[in-house]
């Protein structure tokens, strides 16, 4: 699951309180924004200042998922997913984000933005295990990006100007 704060995880997790089905819920972060990470690592929430998030130079930072650049998990979303979660992940990076960008358009026909596509970008760079006859969902959300910058993170930006 893409996170930012930690809402649409926290709605995802309630979900799946209610069915008899537990799958594993797995969050994924831009690279450099891994305050879910440590705090699922700590267990406890923890807060990235701006100092350390912009003293990490990019491409170590991510600057395409801009949507998900929280520098600390909600307090409210943090009580709600901290004891349902079975890991936390940061991204490969821009790159990889790229890359999943264009597998998803080429095979299913989808314009993620770059923060819609982190969990396919996990699962494609191999952060998130995939076993033989299990099941694996990927929240592939938002198609909130320009069409520049979407050619640009194709690669193609060149080819129409």
């Amino acid at each position: 699951v893409p996170w930012g704060g930690g809402g649409l995880t926290a709605g995802i997790n309630l979900s799946v309180d209610t069915t008899a089905w537990k799958p594993n819920v797995i969050t994924v972060e831009p690279a450099g924004y891994d305050d879910h990470a440590r705090s699922f690592l700590s267990e406890g929430r923890q807060r990235l200042s701006l100092t350390e998030l912009y003293n990490i130079p990019p491409p170590q930072r991510s600057i395409a998922c801009d949507a998900l650049m929280a520098g600390s998990p909600g307090k409210i979303t943090w009580s709600i997913n901290g004891p349902r979660l079975s890991d936390a992940v940061a991204s490969s990076g821009d790159e990889s984000v790229a890359k999943a960008m264009a597998f998803a358009f080429e095979h299913y026909r989808l314009v993620l933005e770059p923060s819609g596509a982190l969990g396919l970008a996990a699962v494609l760079d191999g952060q998130v295990e995939v076993n033989p006859g299990k099941a694996v969902a990927v929240i592939a959300s938002g198609g909130n990006i320009d069409m520049r910058t979407y050619a640009g993170l194709m690669g193609c930006l060149a080819e129409m100007q």
